[in-house]
């Protein structure tokens, strides 16, 4: 899968963010990620986007368990356009972003 469109993101209402990536897949690095995938090494992963250097690298999404608030919603796809329950995951978020605009203050 090749990922053509924009990312955005939203956290806790407060943020938004939309990127429009610099393509550059690296079809090596997402052939990796579906044979460990396979292999179940990364069992209860969703979906992997890899960026480097402002560049999309990799860009995959899997079928796989799906809960919200510890009531199973059972086996989906998940894509691009998936929403994730995402909890905790915004305090890490939400520090990356405050680190980048510390580093940016003058």
């Amino acid at each position: 899968m090749t990922y053509l469109g924009k990312i955005g993101l939203a956290v806790m209402g407060y943020l938004s963010l939309t990127l429009q990536p610099a393509l550059a897949i690296d079809t090596a690095l997402q052939n990796k990620l579906n044979q460990a995938h396979k292999a179940g090494e990364l069992k209860g992963l969703h979906q992997v986007l890899v960026y480097q250097g402002g560049k999309l690298l990799a860009d995959v999404s899997y079928a796989g368990k799906d809960q919200s608030w510890g009531r199973d919603l059972g086996r989906r796809e998940f894509d691009d356009q998936s929403l994730h329950d995402l909890r905790s995951v915004t305090k890490s978020i939400i520090g990356l972003l405050y680190g980048i605009a510390l580093e940016h203050v003058t």
